[in-house]
């Protein structure tokens, strides 16, 4: 398993610093990520893996086939790849909308839509301006709620 992350680590950076991404390199990521996910177990459990994973794979039609060109005019990416991805995307959106409506939780529904006043407290990954919308008033959690 260390040579599997190693070598995800190894085709990352190579994406990295060269800015971008061919057609082995990606495959190679994808292969590691779908390896890791078939070991995983619990640590691999959450909904946004398989998601991830799935993006990955559209990403495979985007990139030239052997050039690391960052902008590869040649090969531009094919409609059916972007529309797609726009349904990946879609689905995602859909889905996050419905899980909430579907939750049954009261800080969802009117009058409440308070999910918003403590999110940013607890978000798993916080940003540099969390501490700021964490300070927002209450409407503005109400109508971020409303529009989420």
């Amino acid at each position: 398993l260390d040579g599997i992350a190693n070598w995800g680590l190894a085709m990352s950076l190579i994406v990295f610093i060269s800015g971008a991404a061919n057609l082995p390199i990606l495959l190679a990521l994808w292969v590691c990520q779908r390896s890791l996910m078939a070991v995983g177990g619990p640590f691999w459990g959450f909904g946004w893996e398989p998601q991830l994973a799935e993006l990955g794979f559209h990403a495979l039609f985007l990139v030239p086939l052997l050039s690391l060109d960052p902008l590869c005019s040649t090969s531009p990416p094919s409609k059916l790849v972007l529309y797609t991805i726009r349904w990946h995307l879609f689905r995602i959106m859909m889905g996050a909308g419905l899980i909430k409506i579907r939750s049954g939780d009261i800080k969802w529904k009117w009058p409440h839509l308070s999910t918003m006043n403590y999110f940013y407290e607890t978000q798993p990954v916080p940003n540099p301006l969390t501490r700021y919308f964490h300070w927002m008033p209450k409407w503005w959690h109400k109508m971020e709620v409303v529009t989420n």
